[in-house]
């Protein structure tokens, strides 16, 4: 749809057959192009570039974050542009954009910004009851732009969109302001000795080593907790000892005893989909079947 968009506004669509941080920068300045909407995961190997008044020609006006979340260093980075407006948006294909977090909101920079004119945001529990600000739960928006439901599949249809709602899938919550807040998928929670364990608490905490460029914090299973927090870091850097010494280190002074990762595992470059999200289902075949001993290491490293 972000190919076609730009022809129906009667725009010129620039496309790329291969990405690289340098083969974009040139295409803009080339182009003039004003406006884009790049993939998440490309957003970080953008932002040096991005940053130098002398990128992209000066035509660049608008950039627009939508497929994932992005570090809060990263983010902060690409807000505090000065010719440039940064927008981070949150939405579905079911419901298109729910939200829009402005350039001129970095005070809400953890947030995914405030629902669109004509969108409606309710955060539900478990039993399709609505939450109160701050309440951790399901994100459900009503719009004029949603689907009227899955082709040739009303089961799905009935249990995705309620009462003119379209259930996300997605954890949140709303506070004071109104400000959406993303809290990880319902699946991607991990439940470690009970306890409720959010990746994107853990992620940004990590992501703010430097020799990081992206991390994912998975939940193995575990006769004894349950489940057991690892994370795949994603990392150039050839000493991986030191790296992970200095992210055990961060995990300690910001992350609870139940978020810190059990067990830390490098790869040069994370797995991807075609629309470049993450390919979480990838790590997850990657790390199955390890045997982590966690009963007795769990509460040593935590210790």
């Amino acid at each position: 749809r972000l190919t076609f968009l730009p022809l129906v506004a009667g725009c010129t669509s620039v496309l790329l057959k291969k990405f690289s941080a340098q083969a974009w920068i040139d295409a803009v300045e080339r182009s003039q192009v004003s406006f884009t909407i790049p993939v998440s995961s490309h957003l970080h190997d953008l932002v040096e570039y991005i940053e130098r008044e002398s990128s992209c020609g000066g035509s660049l006006r608008t950039l627009v974050s939508s497929s994932a979340g992005i570090s809060f260093d990263t983010k902060k980075r690409l807000m505090s542009l000065k010719n440039i407006k940064f927008h981070e948006m949150y939405g579905a294909s079911e419901v298109a954009t729910i939200s829009n977090l402005r350039p001129d909101r970095i005070d809400k920079i953890k947030s995914v910004g405030q629902p669109l004119d004509g969108v409606q945001v309710q955060i539900w529990d478990e039993n399709d009851k609505v939450l109160g600000i701050n309440k951790v739960g399901e994100i459900c928006a009503k719009s004029a732009l949603a689907s009227p439901g899955y082709l040739n599949r009303p089961d799905l249809t009935g249990e995705f969109f309620q009462r003119g709602y379209f259930k996300t899938g997605d954890l949140g919550y709303l506070d004071e302001e109104g400000f959406l807040y993303f809290a990880g998928r319902q699946k991607d929670i991990i439940i470690s000795g009970g306890v409720n364990v959010y990746p994107s608490d853990i992620e940004p905490v990590l992501n703010e080593h430097p020799e990081v460029r992206s991390c994912c914090a998975i939940g193995l299973k575990d006769v004894y907790f349950g489940e057991i927090v690892v994370v795949v870091v994603e990392t150039a850097f050839s000493d991986k000892r030191s790296v992970e010494k200095e992210l055990r280190s961060l995990a300690r002074q910001h992350l609870a005893k139940n978020q810190r990762p059990l067990r830390y595992f490098f790869r040069e470059q994370m797995p991807s989909l075609p629309s470049g999200k993450l390919d979480k289902s990838s790590l997850l075949s990657d790390l199955q079947g390890i045997d982590l001993s966690a009963g007795s290491m769990l509460m040593k490293l935590r210790g």
